[in-house]
């Protein structure tokens, strides 16, 4: 157990890891095997020396067993078996530091020799890391499945310490906000997906069968705190704006839902203090700055498609909104986008509303977007030639060059066609047809359905 502690190199290495690799494939086709119904003697040193492995710093002895404990945690005897509780909580433990880490460069010295003495390039070590990833995550699961109160307390813990603490020593920008790609950024970026993680595996706690009031209230509390915190660090907001998403259909109630969509809105214009005016001054807004605003987006599509029942009673009040943000170009291009899918999704999903009232619903958010798409000049496509001339083809084979200009009307052209070509593509997809009822489409097929074959052709 010592080889832990240190670095190993050489044969020393290559005889851990070759232990590692045979301890897993015993595990495995002795142990877990679909047909067996008991544990052996001495089935906790086994286990022992499992976490042992999975623990270590080195990514590919850790990788040799990961799926060891995947097999266990689908094994319809082994999973249920009394041995493996104590085990439970240092599972926990290392599935969140291996998740966290993910492929970002802040993890132990001792794991960078490791890297660097097994994989040749990068890329192998990513295809590693994300293999493990995805082991890590079926194990977590199994984890909240067998210890619900326990995970969640822990991994509470985790996300409070990374949003609610100021954290020193952090390199930040001119307005104070964290700087993407540190370690604190990391964190609160994978930490979304531990808790989403957790989130889908532990019990429904407004389930009229579900018992457990503690994690009831623990739940609670955690919403209620995320949902009373303000920041303006667009890196800290997009993790609270996460963790939120994925309780809300636990947890809210409509006072609760209301003050969360309204969260989520604001960030949806979110702006740094030297970009409040970006769309009359042509800013391009900072990376951080559409992080957030795009998460923020899909953040209300996730919650259109859960709780689709509970938000189309405020549609009437969504609609003007958000045509404002667009009439006073606060949002971008992407952002309509997601919020018109945002829109058509909640009514899609709605089984409150009679199909004649949903289809006038529909017509209200896509019946301009249908106009703008039939007014788009797709002439360049009627012809080859056409084609050719308008992509500046024609003009460089016969000598000439492109002048600034002419490149700058040709790519705002395409770039035109593909973001249209793209929404039609977003919202289509998020209104699969339904044999019980028409296509809310039908109306507009043949107005959009043309424009899209002449582009084929």
């Amino acid at each position: 157990m010592a080889a832990w502690k240190k670095v190993l190199a050489g044969d020393d290495y290559d005889y851990l890891k070759r232990l590692a690799e045979l301890v897993g494939i015993f595990a495995e086709k002795q142990m877990f095997y679909k047909q067996m119904t008991h544990t052996p003697n001495g089935f906790e040193r086994l286990l022992e020396l499992l976490m042992f492995f999975t623990q270590h710093e080195s990514r590919t002895i850790a990788s040799y067993v990961a799926s060891t404990w995947h097999n266990l945690s689908t094994h319809e005897v082994m999973k249920n078996i009394p041995q493996i509780q104590p085990f439970l909580g240092r599972l926990l433990n290392v599935c969140i530091q291996r998740i966290l880490e993910g492929d970002s460069k802040f993890i132990s010295e001792t794991s960078k020799e490791y890297d660097e003495v097994d994989f040749d390039d990068e890329g192998d070590c990513k295809a590693c890391i994300e293999s493990n990833a995805q082991r890590f995550s079926t194990i977590l699961q199994f984890v909240a499945k067998k210890q619900p109160f326990e995970t969640f307390t822990v991994v509470d813990e985790h996300v409070r310490f990374l949003v609610f603490s100021v954290h020193q020593n952090v390199e930040r920008n001119d307005f104070g906000f964290l700087v993407p790609g540190t370690q604190v950024a990391a964190h609160l970026e994978n930490i979304q997906s531990v808790f989403d993680i957790v989130i889908k595996a532990i019990p429904n706690v407004l389930d009229p069968e579900f018992s457990d009031k503690g994690l009831l209230a623990k739940v609670s509390t955690f919403f209620t705190d995320f949902l009373n915190f303000h920041t303006q660090d667009p890196v800290v907001l997009r993790c609270v704006l996460s963790v939120l998403v994925c309780v809300t259909e636990s947890v809210c109630d409509e006072a609760s839902l209301l003050k969360c969509i309204e969260k989520i809105f604001t960030a949806v214009t979110f702006t740094m203090p030297d970009e409040t005016d970006f769309s009359q001054r042509r800013l391009i807004l900072r990376e951080d700055t559409r992080n957030l605003r795009m998460k923020a987006a899909s953040a209300l599509v996730k919650l259109a498609a859960s709780l689709p029942d509970a938000l189309i009673p405020l549609f009437d009040k969504f609609v003007p909104l958000i045509r404002s943000y667009v009439q006073t170009n606060v949002i971008l291009h992407f952002e309509r986008v997601k919020l018109v899918e945002f829109l058509i999704v909640m009514i899609h999903g709605c089984t409150t509303r009679d199909f004649d009232t949903k289809s006038q619903m529909f017509g209200l958010i896509v019946s301009s977007n249908v106009a703008e798409w039939e007014m788009l000049d797709d002439s360049p496509f009627s012809r080859g030639e056409a084609l050719l001339s308008a992509l500046g083809i024609r003009k460089l084979a016969s000598g000439d060059t492109l002048s600034e200009l002419d490149v700058q009307v040709v790519e705002q052209w395409r770039h035109k066609i593909n973001l249209e070509l793209r929404s039609w593509m977003m919202w289509m997809k998020r209104t699969p047809s339904n044999k019980n009822q028409p296509s809310l489409w039908s109306p507009y097929l043949a107005r959009i359905v043309p424009k899209i074959l002449s582009m084929i052709r």
